[in-house]
C-alpha cells in the first residue's frame, strides 16, 4: 500500500527529472550551434580566418536531429484485498 504523500512526491520528482533532462537537451543543442558558428567563423569560406561584423547577431538555429525522450508515468493505485 502506497501512501498518498509518497505518490505525490514521486510524481513531483519525475516531473522535475523530465524538466531537467529537457533543459540539458536544449543546452546541448545551443552549445552545438555555438560550436558550429565558431568553426564557421574560424574557417571562413575561402579557408582564411573570418571575423564577424561588430554587433551582428546570428539567427536562431533550428533543432538538429536530437529527439527529446518521452516518459511513461504509471499511476500507482492501492489494490484492495
Amino acid at each position: 500500500h502506497l501512501d498518498k504523500r509518497d505518490i505525490i512526491k514521486a510524481k513531483q520528482e519525475i516531473h522535475s527529472a523530465i524538466q531537467g533532462e529537457e533543459q540539458a537537451i536544449d543546452s546541448l543543442e545551443k552549445s552545438a550551434g555555438d560550436l558550429e558558428d565558431s568553426l564557421e567563423a574560424l574557417s571562413g569560406r575561402d579557408g582564411s580566418p573570418e571575423t564577424p561584423p561588430q554587433g551582428s547577431s546570428r539567427p536562431e538555429r533550428q533543432s538538429k536531429t536530437l529527439v527529446k525522450p518521452t516518459a511513461t508515468v504509471v499511476s500507482a493505485k492501492p489494490t484492495r484485498k
